[in-house]
């Protein structure tokens, strides 16, 4: 128990520092209210609320009840701080959800709003919905179409790389044309991602998992996805071009940490193992790779 609890600390110091560059509001244009609306005759709320359900609207929003922008500010650190100390996806989600009702319904669109969207699709990604991670990714495109200041070269890679993970090699290349245009494919992002591609082109397991051990920002969470497709494809290889493979070297090239995991993907496969006479050690099993094949 008094393990669990200090690795629980662990991740929660982890998980803060990750963050911090993040999770924040970004320029003093935000802290003095700009907001970038066009229209003279927006909406604007009047709630103190930090925090309120995420309603989908039947009728016309009331003043009362929807946040301005000063209380969203507000209402975003808090979002911020409950997920950092409780890790409650679905807290945050909700909350997430109506600031950003609450911003549409002010019609306010600004480097504010889009980090309200950053933050959302972050902690979506964190914590695996990749539906609620799309939707923000999208919106976050739009923004930036318009002029409206985001995080482009990480939310770009992010793109990429949802891209390869689809396998949708049209969208990979359309925005990969789209960076190029913009001249934004030049950046330590971007060098990660296509350092990704060519080891997905070229079945190159081993650099794969050693991009992955070091993936920046929340990349690792878009490749935790590929990687039973990754080592499915290698261990199909591999048993098509050799007779034998230790343990010790399947565990390496696959990306396990421990040969007992590397043990049980085997076994999961149907894979044909068999003890070496001269060593007791695990590592030193071999894969019959010609039985394993039938």
């Amino acid at each position: 128990d008094t393990f669990d609890d200090e690795e629980s600390i662990k991740k929660k110091r982890l998980r803060s520092e990750r963050f911090k560059d993040h999770l924040h509001v970004c320029d003093e244009s935000e802290r003095d209210g700009a907001d970038n609306t066009h229209s003279p005759k927006r909406f604007k709320g009047l709630s103190i609320q930090l925090e309120r359900p995420y309603l989908r609207l039947t009728s016309a929003p009331v003043p009362s009840v929807i946040r301005p922008l000063k209380v969203l500010k507000l209402a975003l650190e808090n979002v911020k701080q409950k997920y950092l100390e409780n890790e409650d996806y679905s807290h945050a989600c909700e909350q997430l959800k109506s600031i950003r009702q609450d911003l549409t319904v002010q019609n306010i669109n600004n480097r504010f709003a889009a980090h309200v969207y950053e933050t959302h699709g972050r902690i979506a990604l964190e914590c695996g919905d990749l539906a609620e991670y799309n939707q923000c990714q999208s919106r976050l495109q739009e923004m930036r179409r318009r002029g409206i200041p985001i995080s482009s070269s990480e939310f770009d890679s992010y793109r990429v790389l949802h891209a390869l993970y689809c396998k949708n090699k049209l969208e990979t290349v359309g925005i990969l044309r789209d960076l190029a245009r913009r001249r934004e494919i030049d950046n330590e992002h971007m060098a990660f991602m296509m350092s990704i591609r060519r080891c997905l082109v070229d079945g190159n397991t081993s650099r794969f998992f050693k991009l992955y051990s070091s993936a920046p920002l929340l990349s690792g969470y878009i490749l935790d996805y590929m990687v039973s497709s990754v080592r499915k494809n290698a261990y199909d290889a591999m048993i098509k071009a050799n007779d034998t493979v230790s343990l010790g070297d399947i565990t390496k090239i696959l990306g396990f940490s421990k040969v007992k995991e590397c043990k049980a993907f085997l076994k999961d496969k149907g894979a044909v193992v068999a003890r070496n006479p001269s060593s007791n050690f695990l590592r030193d099993m071999t894969l019959d790779c010609k039985l394993s094949r039938l």
